[in-house]
């Protein structure tokens, strides 16, 4: 929460990550004081990563300026967060806000449904797919938008920025979002161990039930991390294939290009980041 209001690497934030590393070690104290860190398996995730924002621009009022949405309030188009939800679907109505989207310079990669179950490209022109990132789930949007984002750093000195409003957050496919942290130690896990193989949270159940001796359930979607576990593989051994999906489109004068980068590991695919350049005619 610190981090949302007081930026990346800002006093307030250290101080706050310093408390929580602080507790995290009181716990593991007790477990050694009690004789339980033997027995005990810790795992400790962050649910994504984190970026400063620098950004002017609101999405709602993009869509109004343009003349894709009737006004702030109307329902003609419902927006949360970077998904938009188009009344009634219409298509013509998705096709416009897209063409805005695309050519307009803070908005990097924009996804929409798939023509064909499993193709990595949207029914849109020049779009990426919901299911090439795993968005397409029942509450999902019409549109999802990206933000551009950048390797530029902070003000203390962390490397990430997107395009966002406000001070530090998350949500866009900038690598600094999507990495994320996992640390797991116990008696089932490898010590002083980093792996770099592609992971997810998602995969994380799977590899608890797999320590504790139980089986998957059927619709789980991730796999075990065998490659932490101390009867495990090395983790430089695992195969990572990578790919890259590029996408490019004549966008009212400019030349707008999207990647998307996947790496996939033991039959298991994850989106690394998208990458979005525009070039003018």
């Amino acid at each position: 929460h610190t981090a949302h209001p007081k930026g990346i690497g800002s006093p307030e934030t250290l101080a706050a990550l310093k408390h929580v590393d602080e507790e995290v070690g009181r716990l593991l104290e007790s477990l050694k004081t009690k004789g339980l860190d033997d027995e005990v398996n810790v795992f400790i995730a962050s649910d994504h990563g984190f970026s400063t924002q620098t950004g002017k621009g609101g999405l709602s009022q993009l869509l109004v300026q343009r003349g894709v949405k009737k006004s702030l309030a109307s329902t003609d188009a419902i927006l949360a967060d970077g998904a938009i939800y188009v009344d009634k679907h219409d298509d013509a109505a998705i096709r416009a806000i897209v063409s805005v989207l695309q050519t307009t310079d803070w908005i990097g990669a924009i996804f929409t449904q798939a023509e064909a179950p499993g193709d990595a490209t949207g029914h849109v022109p020049g779009t990426f797919s919901f299911d090439s990132i795993y968005w397409n789930h029942e509450r999902a949007g019409d549109i999802l938008v990206d933000a551009m984002w950048s390797d530029d750093a902070n003000a203390a000195g962390w490397k990430g920025t997107t395009a966002l409003q406000g001070v530090a957050g998350h949500g866009t496919s900038s690598p600094y979002d999507i990495h994320n942290t996992l640390i797991a130690a116990g008696p089932a896990i490898k010590k002083t161990t980093v792996n770099d193989a592609p992971t997810g949270n998602v995969d994380i159940a799977p590899t608890v039930l797999h320590v504790l001796g139980v089986k998957n359930a059927p619709p789980m979607d991730g796999r075990v991390l065998n490659e932490i576990l101390a009867d495990g593989p090395d983790p430089k051994t695992l195969k990572v294939s990578r790919a890259v999906e590029k996408i490019e489109l004549n966008a009212d004068g400019a030349i707008y290009r999207a990647e998307m980068h996947r790496s996939t590991v033991d039959g298991h695919t994850y989106l690394d980041f998208t990458k979005v350049t525009r070039e003018k005619r």
